[in-house]
């Protein structure tokens, strides 16, 4: 009876429509009036507006999974499965993060620390979860993950023709011996 388009969305707005709900339900419980009420009314709207914001970024993950593969994070590993370029890093050994454009298509590249690379497109399914798990390497936080998708960065100056490649450097592992250019 639902049109399938309309879950789609509904289920990519999801983290936000929770919070809004928690939101509401925060200030209903505020209006109750007396300070007995009220208290429990601001932890529950806090609580609302945090699963919102949380939600906004996440959903700056979920794309349509129109890219072939999947990704899975589990205890501290990122697997992404694809027949030809599939491959799994670990996060403890995660050297640098880049966000990659070419012809088009945004990429995450990851190399470890033995230089090993895996490259993961942004619009595979299960990208969510990726969010998730590279906010808790050290330093990176969901904000600078979001300023790296919404950053317009220029194609490196080059005499040669443009194949279209872009290459944005997210973030390092401090100590790693990898320097910003």
């Amino acid at each position: 009876m639902i049109r399938p388009e309309l879950i789609a969305g509904a289920r990519r707005w999801q983290g936000v429509i929770e919070g809004a709900a928690f939101l509401l339900f925060g200030s209903w419980i505020f209006a109750g009036g007396t300070l007995v009420w009220q208290l429990p009314g601001l932890a529950v709207m806090a609580l609302g507006l945090g699963w919102a914001v949380n939600g906004w970024r996440r959903m700056r993950f979920q794309a349509d999974p129109s890219a072939p593969g999947l990704i899975e994070v589990d205890e501290g590993r990122i697997r992404f499965l694809h027949p030809v370029m599939g491959g799994e890093v670990s996060l403890n050994d995660l050297a640098e993060l880049k966000l990659v454009t070419l012809r088009g298509r945004r990429l995450w590249q990851m190399r470890d620390l033995s230089g090993a690379r895996l490259i993961v497109p942004l619009e595979s399914a299960g990208a969510g979860d990726l969010a998730d798990a590279l906010t808790s390497l050290p330093g990176l936080t969901a904000a600078s993950l979001v300023a790296a998708l919404d950053a317009d960065v220029a194609p490196q100056g080059s005499t040669l023709p443009s194949t279209g490649a872009r290459e944005h450097l997210v973030w390092t592992r401090p100590g790693s011996g990898i320097r910003p250019v």
